[in-house]
């Protein structure tokens, strides 16, 4: 809209100008001066429209070759992280089926995901996309299944049991390892990972949906704030006081 006021804008002062001259031309002259005038304003301004118009054509195809390209990355992405998300999705099913044993301390580095660098280097133009509001949700879904393993992770760690004795660190570190996963916290994972693979989902589809998942996020958000207000603000007031 902006480029646009502004050929529209440089399009008036070049009209302007050239009405001028021409009507000083018009003053005194003759009727071949006129006619040869007339045809020098129309020429004018018809190769300025023109000129603009071209500016214009292609200033909008770079515009919209650039936005396929981040599209296409940042589906990419999507693509490889909703992947890696399949695969921790069936990591916690292995765990619920008792095929695997994994140490809990070992989860951190087992459930890893990469930087999301395209969203991150792209995140001022996703707005232009009509699903990109899930580009926020996926990423933000990915922190907090990573944030839930390493809640996990440090709500059980174990503390030396004799402290200041030689060997507790070892004693500790034996204990830890044999804390494995159990299938009620592989559960909780898995419904986060899955939620993961759920958006990635909706994203790889442009599935006309997509909006209204948006939506629907916003406002699980404000119903969790509004339960957080009822629950803690007595105990925040109490606090204050």
């Amino acid at each position: 809209m902006r480029f646009m006021a502004w050929i529209i804008g440089a399009l008036g002062l070049f009209a302007l100008g050239l009405f001028g001259g021409f009507m000083v031309l018009l003053f005194g002259a003759g009727e071949g001066d006129r006619l040869a005038a007339t045809a020098a304003v129309l020429g004018g301004l018809i190769g300025a429209v023109g000129a603009a118009l071209a500016v214009y054509l292609t200033i909008v195809g770079q515009r919209k070759d650039e936005a396929e390209k981040v599209e296409g990355a940042l589906r990419m992405e999507v693509a490889e992280h909703s992947r890696l998300a399949l695969g921790l999705l069936q990591v916690c099913e292995g765990v619920i089926a008792g095929t695997y044993q994994i140490p809990l301390r070992d989860l951190p580095t087992l459930m890893q995901m990469p930087e999301a660098t395209v969203y991150r280097a792209t995140a001022d133009r996703i707005s232009r996309l009509e699903y990109g509001p899930l580009f926020v949700v996926f990423h933000s879904r990915i922190a907090e299944a990573l944030q839930m393993v390493n809640t996990y992770v440090a709500a059980t760690t174990l503390r030396p049991v004799l402290a200041g004795r030689t060997g507790d660190a070892e004693l500790s570190r034996a204990m830890e390892a044999r804390v494995v996963v159990d299938k009620d916290k592989a559960r909780t994972l898995l419904a986060a990972w899955f939620d993961v693979c759920q958006v990635g989902r909706t994203i790889l589809r442009r599935d006309a949906i997509a909006p209204q998942l948006a939506d629907a996020a916003i406002t699980e958000v404000i119903k969790d704030l509004d339960a957080a207000e009822t629950r803690v603000a007595p105990v925040a007031k109490k606090a204050g006081s």
